[in-house]
């Protein structure tokens, strides 16, 4: 995309949700970093239970830290709290966490990362 190499990512395809995904976890992130990914966008509707927040955010976390480049979370709104932030997480922080309650619309600016070709 403009020179820019991004990967892409739907729902359980990155986080491998015990109980909703058959294992073993295939480590995405690490592939497509691997294949030159600069960032990886993760679009997902990670619904509300609450118990799988943490696992959700942790292992978002863990993925991008393991990948070396920013993952971006696209997740569902609802009129809920839903147990995973949109937002963008790079190396084991969120640099910016959104609502998760309601729809939100916000510009957020990130550095992807440069790989050595």
């Amino acid at each position: 995309m403009n020179g820019l190499k991004v990967g892409t990512l739907i729902c359980n395809d990155l986080w491998v949700t015990p109980g909703f995904t058959d294992g073993p976890n295939p480590h995405l992130t690490l592939q497509q970093a691997r294949a030159g990914a600069q960032v990886i966008f993760h679009a997902v509707n990670s619904g509300s239970n609450a118990k799988y927040r943490e696992y959700h955010e942790s292992n978002v976390k863990v993925r991008s830290a393991e990948a070396k480049c920013p993952i971006v979370i696209v997740n569902a709104a609802a009129d809920e709290p839903i147990n995973c932030a949109s937002g963008v997480v790079v190396d084991f922080e969120y640099v910016k966490a959104l609502p998760t309650k309601g729809e939100v619309v916000e510009t957020v600016t990130f550095q992807p990362v440069v790989r050595k070709r």
